[in-house]
């Protein structure tokens, strides 16, 4: 890649070499393909979002069973792809709102009711429930994400403020 690679030029190249790159390191494997397959989800390149963060979550089961932070981020990351695809099919809302449901209830066990690490689930259900015109929930998950923004990183704060928006 020259010097005027575009950054999704360098993503497929990094996706490209993944596949016989770190098998000795499982662990550093599966962040990156975490972290290329949520690039990719930003990208809205979603056909080659999925399989990574698919890979991901199953390494991060296989290394650290099903309760377990990064294991939560995976089922994140993949509730929010299929949370961005919900527009389209009902199958993804539901598939994202068990990843994410998964998610949450796995960060709450393991980091409590309060952490702000809660609020991106929240806010991703909250979401899906109103898109199903189901507004009082979707009120409900909106508003602890907010509340929990608020007491951990005070009312100016930038998470506080998105998660402010969704209350409008």
């Amino acid at each position: 890649l020259g010097p005027n690679a575009t950054a999704l030029e360098i993503l497929d190249k990094a996706h490209a070499r993944i596949e016989d790159s770190f098998q000795d390191e499982p662990e550093i494997r599966a962040q990156l393909m975490d972290t290329i397959g949520w690039t990719y989800a930003w990208y809205g390149r979603w056909e080659e979002a999925e399989p990574l963060l698919q890979s991901a979550l199953k390494a991060r089961r296989s290394l650290f069973g099903t309760e377990h932070v990064e294991v939560a981020t995976s089922l994140y990351h993949l509730g929010t792809l299929d949370c961005d695809r919900c527009y389209y099919s009902a199958e993804d809302r539901d598939r994202a709102e068990d990843y994410l449901q998964e998610s949450l209830s796995i960060r709450r066990k393991l980091l409590g009711n309060e952490h702000p690490d809660l609020v991106e689930p929240l806010v991703g259900l909250g979401k899906i429930r109103s898109q199903a015109s189901q507004h009082s929930q979707a009120g409900s998950y909106f508003r602890e994400a907010f509340e929990i923004a608020r007491n951990a990183h005070g009312s100016a704060s930038l998470a506080t403020l998105r998660a402010q928006l969704n209350l409008a």
